[in-house]
């Protein structure tokens, strides 16, 4: 007699479809009182619809923990979002989400950001980093916003002059 469990659910509660359709694969198969991990029911339909339906995760749940800190991490602890944040890059990894070009950006240039903000090189995590110049890990947490408003200003700043196009007009033709 096999009896399938749920052993735990995602944050998506803003789409019930796609709640029903990955919840399918995050159950563990119980045979004989033994837990025994079955086998993945995942499918490509179930990375694909995901794939489609979150987009920019990475941001928006930064946006809610900043405003919510003790729903999503326990309090505000910059520590503790640091790990988080790599359990939830460590999890979409393994359902297939593919992150965004702006997700890429923040996870192989932040660290480096923060090492320049402070004139610092240390293979410390940034969270280290941030917590060398702060009393305690709530005004670590509040360093990591603002220091992650900068980023994402210097970097959006960084892809527009990237993308402009100047376009110069030669002397004759300003000459009527």
């Amino acid at each position: 007699m096999t009896k399938v469990i749920p052993v735990f659910t995602l944050g998506l509660e803003s789409d019930s479809n796609l709640l029903s359709t990955v919840l399918l694969p995050l159950n563990i198969a119980v045979r004989r009182g033994n837990p025994q991990v079955g086998a993945p029911i995942c499918t490509q339909r179930v990375v694909r619809v995901m794939n489609e339906q979150i987009k920019g995760g990475l941001f928006e749940i930064l946006a809610k923990i900043k405003a919510r800190p003790g729903i999503y991490i326990g309090r505000p602890s910059v520590s503790d979002l640091f790990i988080f944040l790599v359990g939830y890059k460590t999890a979409r990894r393994e359902l297939g989400v593919e992150p965004t070009e702006e997700e890429i950006e923040f996870y192989d240039k932040f660290h480096e950001f923060v090492e320049e903000k402070y004139h610092l090189h240390t293979s410390n995590s940034w969270a280290k980093i941030i917590m060398l110049y702060c009393p305690d890990e709530k005004a670590g947490f509040v360093r990591f916003f603002n220091l992650f408003d900068d980023f994402q200003r210097c970097h959006s700043a960084k892809a527009l002059n990237t993308n402009l196009l100047v376009v110069r007009t030669a002397p004759s033709t300003l000459q009527g």
